[in-house]
């Protein structure tokens, strides 16, 4: 009867612990959709660029994002970003950094100077070590001209008017 006893138990506490996770998961990926653009197009009024994003969760929510604002008058930087976490500690470690990096670009400082004081601000008070690797661009406007900085993200590829593909697979920094 004891071990019975201790099976039903570990049966319930493993119950448990598998809906406070499905808890969390939920939890998480309400706050990593609330915290990603979803009206399109997003400045219907500017005429000089189109934006159109989505984003997918793979099986585990994280701290995967994209964002994109004005930064200056006729400048719009645009990012895509992934914490090194996972759930619900991702998802805090995401909304921060999400808010670091568009505070800072938005004050007009150049993309470089933005990663690297973001990067800072986020160093600050993380014992536990989580990391964002980020793509990070801007669009001037009236030049058409992109500035970027791979901050150890993925490489983009871009896609041509033509419909040819190529990879932005610059030197590191």
């Amino acid at each position: 009867a004891t071990v019975l006893a201790g099976f039903v138990i570990a049966a319930y506490v493993r119950a448990q612990v598998r809906a406070q996770r499905a808890k969390e998961m939920k939890m998480a990926a309400a706050i990593q959709e609330s915290a990603i653009p979803r009206v399109f197009p997003p400045f219907p009024d500017e005429r000089a660029v189109d934006i159109h994003a989505a984003m997918e969760t793979a099986k585990e929510v994280g701290g995967d994002f994209y964002d994109f604002y004005f930064s200056g008058p006729r400048k719009i930087t645009f990012l895509v970003a992934d914490v090194s976490d996972k759930g619900v500690p991702a998802a805090l470690f995401m909304m921060r950094a999400k808010t670091i990096i568009k505070g800072i670009a938005q004050t007009g400082k150049p993309i470089a100077e933005v990663v690297i004081e973001a990067n800072d601000a986020l160093c600050e008070g993380n014992g536990a070590n989580v990391f964002v690797t980020a793509w990070i661009g801007e669009i001037d406007l009236d030049s058409g001209l992109v500035s970027y900085v791979n901050a150890g993200h993925n490489q983009p590829v871009v896609i041509r008017s033509d419909g040819q593909a190529a990879c932005l697979c610059n030197k590191a920094g």
